[in-house]
């Protein structure tokens, strides 16, 4: 019962005490706004809502967080703001607000870039992207992530470059970019094992350290213990001049009482005492010698010791620096082609039509894109012409990666630049594109062989005919379950052909529901199932009939799918394009 009352009685006085410090800092509130000491106010407001975070209270700690936020802007207070606005954020962050998360932390983002505080800026981005993130925007999230990495490698803040890292690759494993995903996690992993040898380098020289300092108080004492056997040796030395000069005084004695010759008993006792004192004497002396002798090994030994580890200290230490000088090396270029790449993708991204426009063109259609590096040799392109036609295309270029995606962005661009000269036949779009690429590669002179693969078509509705011209790649279209292939001619866009390339346009009369498809030669080529053959596409014409009535991103769905289970371990062997639609007349 005592207890009981005991504690009830400390609860009154921590919750009294609390009281008396909210009322002592309203009231140095109301001064500070009384005598216009706006920065103090606002320092103030932001203790109370700290206060009122940690004690659970969230609207009441946003809304003190906010007065400071108003009074710092109509002070211009700039520092403040970037606080106020950064608190406010990681309040919200912790109260799942995404959405309010995300404006705090932009507006304490522009204040610290006026600053010109790196670090901020770095955090700011990264809880940017972490929102994003747990939001579901994942593209969102790379980009606030990767301008939070940029800084953060900038400053050398190893700590931040980690949690960038582990973020980065929950967000690319999220998007499906495994690859990508794989190369952020082993980052994080560098960065966490460089941070782990400073942290063991640090031990290491601590225990140097600590060792240097244990061997100078070692060495202090010795010192010490041999001035102290130095003084004592002094003593019996001294002791010793004694004894032999009372040595020389008995032989003179004991001449004498032989001259006399006659010594009593009691007189030899006392003489042969003198000796054998003597005799304790030297032996105490040397005793004392050999110890003084083995002290000074002894130290000598722990000098030699000392620098011996010092040594071997200075030489692991050099080692450690040359190998972290190496790895960082390694690690800025690794971070600067990956930027590069990085760069370049987002500029293949910007380069190839939008989701939205793909879909309100060909409502009923969808595009599987994956390529098989982090940019891409394969392009679709997508464009209605002056006359209300719609074309749309499937491009497989020279190679893949950045060499490939050179060449789509020379592709895209000719596209373009075609269809806006009033050219609305495929045969002829695919004529003039050959006749570009030749003219912009300057191939008749160099004798370089890149080009492109690709299938066009042209969908006229006011006549309900689809025209198809293709350049090594073919359509397959299906009509009341029948499954056609209209195959494109054997020669490529670009190249050396002296003769002008000639394209076939053929003609396809549009009734009832009818499925489109156009693709690179990434899906027909992959190598994998049971014997690690290639998938060849009489499968893929079998596949495409079996899925063809499905919604159109569930056939998508369908084609991912059964390419990763084709695939299995094996690497990816070519990028991968695959456009389907669907016209009903």
């Amino acid at each position: 019962m005592l207890r009981i009352l005991f504690f009830f009685n400390l609860v009154f006085l921590l919750l009294s005490y609390s009281a008396q410090l909210n009322a002592q800092t309203n009231e140095d509130l109301e001064a500070a706004l009384k005598n216009k000491n706006y920065p103090l106010a606002v320092d103030l407001y932001y203790k109370m809502g700290s206060d009122a975070w940690k004690r659970g209270d969230t609207k009441n700690s946003e809304e003190l967080f906010q007065k400071g936020i108003r009074l710092s802007e109509d002070n211009k207070l700039s520092g403040q703001l970037q606080y106020g606005w950064y608190s406010l954020g990681l309040i919200q962050y912790n109260s799942n607000a995404y959405n309010d998360a995300i404006k705090s932390f932009e507006e304490s983002l522009e204040y610290a870039k006026s600053n010109n505080d790196q670090e901020s800026m770095a955090r700011c981005q990264l809880y940017v992207g972490k929102s994003y993130f747990l939001r579901g925007r994942n593209r969102r999230s790379v980009n606030a992530l990767e301008e939070a990495l940029n800084i953060a490698l900038k400053i050398k803040d190893l700590d931040l470059q980690k949690e960038c890292y582990s973020w980065l690759s929950k967000s690319h494993k999220a998007m499906g970019n495994e690859e990508k995903a794989v190369q952020y996690d082993n980052s994080f992993t560098l960065i966490n094992r460089d941070i782990e040898r400073k942290t063991e380098l640090s031990t290491m020289e601590e225990k140097i350290s600590s060792v240097e300092k244990e061997l100078e108080s070692q060495e202090q004492t010795l010192e010490s213990q041999e001035q102290t056997l130095e003084s004592q040796l002094q003593a019996l030395k001294s002791q010793e001049q004694t004894l032999k000069s009372k040595e020389q005084t008995l032989e003179k004695v004991s001449d004498s009482l032989k001259e006399i010759a006659k010594i009593t008993k009691e007189q030899q006792l006392k003489i042969d005492l003198l000796n054998v004192e003597k005799e304790l004497t030297d032996v105490t002396l040397k005793a004392k010698e050999a110890e003084l002798e083995n002290n000074k090994l002894i130290r000598n030994s722990l000098i030699f010791g000392l620098l011996l580890v010092g040594l071997l200290g200075a030489a692991i230490y050099k080692g450690y620096k040359d190998k972290m000088k190496a790895s960082e090396e390694i690690h800025k270029k690794q971070m600067d082609i990956e930027s590069s790449i990085n760069y370049g993708l987002r500029i293949q991204q910007a380069m190839l039509p939008s989701k939205e426009k793909f879909e309100q063109l060909l409502p009923q259609s969808f595009v599987l894109f994956k390529p098989r590096n982090v940019v891409s040799g394969d392009f679709y392109w997508i464009n209605e012409l002056y006359n209300e036609k719609i074309a749309v295309a499937a491009v497989d270029c020279t190679g893949h990666g950045v060499p490939g995606a050179f060449m789509s962005m020379i592709g895209s661009n000719a596209l373009d630049s075609i269809v806006n000269t009033y050219v609305d036949e495929p045969d002829k779009i695919l004529h003039e594109l050959h006749r570009r690429v030749l003219n912009a590669l300057k191939q008749e002179e160099t004798g370089n062989k890149d080009g492109m693969d690709m299938a066009l078509c042209v969908i006229d509705t006011d006549r309900d005919q689809l025209y198809f011209s293709g350049a090594k790649n073919h359509l397959i279209y299906i009509k009341e379950g029948e499954v056609f292939q209209i195959r494109g001619d054997k020669h490529p866009i670009g190249g050396i052909r002296k003769v002008p390339a000639s394209f076939t346009q053929h003609t396809i009369d549009l009734e009832g529901e009818m499925y489109f498809y156009m693709y690179s030669d990434g899906f027909v080529d992959q190598f994998g199932g049971p014997d690690n053959m290639k998938f060849m596409s009489k499968k893929f014409k079998t596949l495409i009939e079996k899925i063809h009535l499905l919604p159109m991103e569930e056939q998508k769905a369908r084609l991912d799918e059964a390419l990763a289970t084709w695939k299995g371990d094996n690497k990816q062997t070519d990028d991968v394009l695959v456009i389907g639609f669907k016209l009903t007349v």
